[in-house]
């Protein structure tokens, strides 16, 4: 075991390391529809325009964090918020440190830090401006300040337990199962011969304050649920269609295989079979390793059982955990020593057969980055990402024509957010967002004619340009009416849909005042 200098140096330079990997390129990736969301509530959380739980959906932390860093909402923005989160990413690295220090000695430590920082899952999702990392890092230091309090129950101990539980709930509301962590280590950690009375009362002056605080959080959530309501627009704590509470056996066999895929392609098949082994073998350390996998199973078995589409990021406040279980692992098969010594190697061969070389493609060429199947289609293929449109942006930005010193830009995207945050003083810009403007349907009107604010531009300008995640390349730009010139097409990494951009102006007056006549109810 190194003595206590060595091992805090090396604690520096991999939590620098974590700085490192989770700071640079931060952009690389462009924006996902979910990031629009939290900078757009971070700001209105901000200026007081309206009530914060209104927003909430289970993660009004998220939103008071981001908003403390000021982000604009620009891509110098997204940087910034994303670097908010990637700071709490390096939270739950050093908590899931402490937390193995705590349950198997200082050398788990070190491996548990090295795990969690180099780990390709915890990388891809701490570089994003989402809630899972504070989760995480929240709900982590919650289980390391849990054992700190029932191995020495005091009131003072009970209210910061209190306090931490209490901002992971607000962090994301589906970090609840955290909340059994104190009975279950009230239950392992007990003096040995005690009773369930005698157990109870001895942690009960640190309990008692610590379920007060996460009360108050729950009464936030009801108070502003209640004005949600009386307003007219309630408002769930949660997204009420991730869950679904019959989901049947094969859900439950999809879920799981799911989980299995999301850990094969983010920390490669061959280390989930050597950490499950040494999982298994941390069972030597009984009562540390019990806590970990109750908090495993609390954590992640709710949304294997229940969740209608499991998103890997749900997973993302267990990572630390099973870190921790993994060093513990290590620690147990060989001793203080030799268990480090171990670790080191298998980590070794791991983060330079695996884990560097997914670290190296996220920053440089996140295009090519082997991800699994729902994030495929979440940050690469489908509408829900700016990939296609941030390129296309700058292309358009840098020699597109100009009318009056900007360029003239209508869009019909999916989502108008996500150009939003791209747009510069260069454009003149206006975007039909499909789920905004023609609700109830889900889907942008197949004929071009409905599509007011491009009708609109083309009829006031020489010419305009559009930016669709509608009309492919190969559409036929022939029309009667308007003028269709291709200027550029984008093509989304892994999949089949582009974004294209058209030069349109007006043909024929006659042939489009007469389509805008049949067009009309």
């Amino acid at each position: 075991m190194p003595r206590r200098g060595v091992a805090l140096a090396l604690a520096v330079a991999l939590l620098l390391a974590g700085f490192a990997l989770r700071t640079r390129h931060i952009t690389a990736l462009p924006l996902y529809q979910d990031e629009t969301y939290h900078l757009r509530r971070a700001e209105a959380v901000y200026r007081f325009a309206d009530n914060p739980i209104a927003y909430a959906h289970g993660k009004l932390l998220l939103y008071y964090w981001i908003g403390a860093f000021d982000p604009a909402y620009t891509e110098a923005g997204l940087a910034t918020a994303r670097l908010s989160v990637a700071l709490t990413g390096l939270l739950a690295a050093a908590g899931s440190a402490a937390l193995a220090r705590a349950l198997f000695g200082r050398g788990a430590a070190l491996l548990a830090l090295a795990l969690a920082i180099f780990s390709p899952y915890a990388l891809f999702y701490d570089r994003l401006a989402m809630s899972d990392s504070p989760a995480a890092a929240l709900s982590v230091l919650a289980g390391w300040w849990t054992l700190a309090t029932i191995r020495r129950p005091t009131r003072r101990r009970g209210i910061v337990l209190g306090a931490i539980m209490a901002l992971a709930l607000l962090a994301k509301l589906s970090t609840a199962p955290i909340l059994a962590l104190p009975p279950l280590a009230a239950l392992l950690f007990a003096p040995q011969g005690t009773s369930l009375h005698q157990r109870w009362a001895r942690v009960r002056p640190a309990l008692l304050p610590a379920a007060g605080m996460v009360l108050f959080v729950a009464g936030v959530y009801a108070i502003g649920a209640v004005e949600n309501a009386l307003s007219g627009r309630p408002q769930e704590p949660y997204d009420p269609e991730l869950f679904e509470l019959t989901r049947g056996a094969d859900g439950i066999a999809d879920n799981l295989r799911l989980a299995w895929d999301a850990g094969a392609v983010f920390l490669g098949a061959p280390f989930l079979l050597v950490a499950l082994a040494l999982a298994v073998t941390a069972l030597r350390i009984r009562r540390s390793a019990l806590y970990l996998l109750g908090w495993l199973l609390a954590v992640t078995v709710p949304f294997i059982a229940f969740a209608v589409v499991l998103q890997t990021r749900y997973f993302v406040p267990a990572l630390p955990v099973v870190s921790a279980l993994i060093a513990g692992g290590a620690i147990a098969l060989g001793g203080a020593r030799r268990g480090l010594a171990l670790g080191a190697v298998l980590l070794a061969i791991w983060a330079i057969s695996f884990a560097l070389p997914a670290a190296r493609t996220l920053l440089a060429d996140p295009a090519s980055l082997d991800v699994a199947e729902i994030d495929r289609r979440n940050f690469f293929r489908y509408t829900s990402n700016a990939w296609g449109t941030r390129e296309a942006l700058g292309d358009l930005a840098a020699r597109g024509a100009r009318i009056d010193g900007r360029v003239p830009l209508v869009g019909a995207m999916h989502y108008c957010t996500l150009p939003d945050l791209y747009i510069t003083d260069a454009f003149e810009w206006a975007c039909m967002d499909a789920r905004l403007s023609f609700l109830p349907q889900t889907h942008m009107p197949d004929d071009v004619y409905a599509w007011s604010a491009l009708i609109d531009a083309v009829q006031r300008r020489p010419f305009v340009y559009l930016l669709t995640d509608y009309r492919s390349p190969d559409a036929d730009p022939s029309d009667e009416a308007l003028a269709w010139e291709l200027f550029g097409a984008y093509q989304r990494p892994q999949g089949d849909l582009w974004v294209t951009v058209w030069r349109v102006q007006v043909r024929d007056a006659d042939a489009l005042a007469g389509r805008l006549a049949g067009a009309a109810p």
